[in-house]
């Protein structure tokens, strides 16, 4: 056999959709390098320690004992057989970060009680649900029973764990059951929240067993997974890439590489996804699909596939696009970021720079010059909890919204929210801040008009929807970079005293946080950043320098009642939020800002212009 068949022997037998693009075994230099990165993280202290991953064990089996007796009693109350008892039961399976064994310090548990068909979901939010609150070593105990995953969330034993249920047209649970195989068997009656519930481990488990070097794999994901995080692009909600998302790139990188050492799949993780063609799927096999009728990521049937930016598909039955949140202007972001990486790693190649550099944290506060800022708060800590979770659930239909107006050219939101900037402010509130990009105007010196009153409005009235509450109140507000202060507690004002952005996402080349990298174009030139925001006039918003779009505190969530005062209001009058209407006819380039007293009550008849 001569040696181009033995190539082409070996690479017919490693996993994915296509040969491998390398098989070249590591360096002595690699070995060095992943031994540097390795000591890298231990500085770093991130992720979690071997008590720790001890404690989330014995957590979990105590947890899995809980409900296994559970079972047994809601079998035996529904006259099953005493005989058959004994061997009626359940499994708890971990998923996620946990079970890639990249999970850092602290962080939750994902799992999934798998349980027979004697049990019946309304049955584990609400029988079981209660015993978890009896549980002299559980607490906060929380359930969202009605989620697109229903789960309940909890602190049992000291470590937080979501826990999903899952229920099987099975009379037992083996204990060596595996959730890869059988599928068609496995899923046969279920309903689809089960599905989604047991996917979440089914996915984790395919994705292990589809990298050559699970461990060569782990080391690259954990710095993945720091670098994603520093750099503001890991948020699936926010409409950028979750955990599994960026565990099935990096598998995809692993089978293209199977005998790299983990520096060289983090230095090929970024020079081929910079160079991938999206929305070109990224999927790590091919299934054949079982003789069941769940809905598919499938782009020649669901025409609303053909429409995702991103698509990363999951590699189990039913497949499913992990990306679907993406939009435009997260894309922008993410591929800007990639670009970022691609050319670190090939100076950290020359040793130019160094692992450091890569995992440099973004300041998001120095990227945008213009800043809307979505408050809620609420009056009790339990109804906070709810409350926050739903608007930041919907913060990406707002930022959909600003991508599609004319003249806004790109709306990021932060991933990371901010509590309190000072004691006037509620006890309980939270803030998330979008960076908006505005276009330049058609012609050098004149301005544009940009008009939110829909994009605000209805974004309050789907919350509004959603949430009924005197005790909810939700604030949209507009600052200039200078004016943040006023939102940011005092330890991240450091972050904004630059005078000038020093970067914004896709406008060429720029400096984060003195680290000398070029962030290429990703989706064309955009106006503001600090090469090119000289000759564009500053949009002005309003003639203060922060006013308040459309604010909750006017109307509570889901109420009519009167105007209260603005609690988030600034010792500063010049940068004091205030309640704005357009002055003047309707349309975008009409109309302009000006005071309002208080007496409107009612949501639907505030109009707000911005003229920038």
């Amino acid at each position: 056999m001569d040696s181009e068949s033995k190539v082409q022997q070996q690479q017919a037998a490693y996993k994915g959709v296509t040969c491998p693009l390398s098989l070249a075994e590591p360096t002595e230099d690699d070995l060095k390098e992943t031994r540097s990165l390795e000591e890298m993280m231990k500085r770093m202290n991130v992720f979690e320690s071997q008590e720790g991953m001890e404690q989330r064990s014995t957590a979990l089996i105590n947890l899995q004992a809980l409900a296994c007796d559970w079972i047994r009693e809601v079998a035996a109350q529904k006259s099953c057989p005493t005989q058959a008892l004994d061997g009626i039961g359940g499994k708890i399976f971990a998923f996620g970060s946990y079970r890639l064994g990249v999970n850092t310090r602290g962080a939750d548990v994902d799992a999934v009680l798998v349980s027979t068909r004697f049990i019946e979901r309304h049955e584990f939010f609400d029988k079981f649900f209660d015993r978890l609150r009896e549980h002299p070593r559980c607490g906060a105990a929380h359930a969202v029973s009605d989620a697109f995953v229903p789960v309940i969330k909890m602190t049992f034993m000291g470590v937080d764990i979501d826990l999903l249920f899952a229920k099987l047209d099975m009379a037992t649970i083996p204990d060596n059951i595996d959730l890869r195989e059988n599928t068609e068997t496995l899923l046969r009656n279920l309903d689809e929240r089960c599905v989604r519930s047991i996917n979440g481990c089914r996915v984790t488990d395919e994705i292990l067993h589809q990298v050559p070097n699970p461990e060569n794999f782990r080391v690259a994901l954990k710095v993945i997974r720091i670098w994603a995080k520093n750099r503001g692009i890991y948020s699936n909600a926010m409409g950028f890439l979750g955990g599994v998302s960026w565990a099935i790139l990096l598998a995809r990188i692993a089978q293209l590489y199977p005998n790299a050492a983990p520096n060289v799949l983090i230095i090929r993780f970024f020079h081929v996804l910079t160079r991938w063609s999206w929305p070109k799927p990224v999927e790590l096999c091919e299934l054949s699909p079982p003789n069941l009728h769940f809905p598919e990521w499938d782009p020649r049937t669901n025409i609303k596939d053909q429409f995702h930016l991103m698509p990363i598909i999951t590699p189990v039955y039913p497949r499913q696009n992990s990306t679907y949140n993406v939009s435009i202007s997260t894309k922008q972001v993410i591929l800007a970021e990639l670009e970022r990486g691609r050319n670190l790693t090939n100076e950290i190649m020359f040793k130019q720079k160094s692992w450091e550099d890569l995992l440099e944290p973004v300041n998001f506060f120095d990227a945008y010059r213009h800043y809307v800022i979505v408050i809620a708060s609420s009056d009790t800590a339990e109804l906070h909890l709810d409350f926050q979770g739903l608007v930041e659930s919907q913060l990406r239909k707002l930022v959909l919204s600003f991508e599609h107006n004319g003249a806004i050219d790109r709306a990021h939101v932060n991933t990371e929210s901010y509590g309190r900037a000072n004691e006037s402010e509620p006890e309980h509130v939270t803030k998330w801040f979008i960076g908006i990009e505005f276009k330049k105007a058609p012609e050098p010196g004149k301005k544009l008009n940009v008009d939110l009153t829909f994009d605000i409005t209805n974004f309050i009235r789907q919350i509004n929807g959603m949430a009924n509450s005197l005790q909810l109140r939700l604030d949209v507000l507009y600052s200039k970079k200078r004016g943040l202060s006023h939102y940011l507690p005092p330890s991240e004002h450091w972050k904004i005293n630059r005078s000038k952005p020093a970067c914004v996402y896709g406008a060429g080349n720029c400096n984060q946080g003195g680290a000398a990298s070029a962030l290429a174009a990703a989706a064309g030139g955009a106006a503001g950043a600090s090469g090119s925001s000289a000759s564009a006039p500053d949009p002005a918003i309003s003639p203060m320098g922060s006013a308040m779009l459309m604010s909750g505190s006017d109307v509570p969530v889901g109420s009519k009642r009167p105007h209260s005062p603005n609690c988030f209001a600034s010792s500063s009058q010049e940068l004091q939020p205030k309640r704005l209407t357009a002055a003047g006819g309707g349309g975008a380039g009409g109309g302009s800002l000006t005071r309002t007293d208080s007496s409107s009550s009612s949501l639907s008849n505030v109009s707000v212009k911005a003229k920038t």
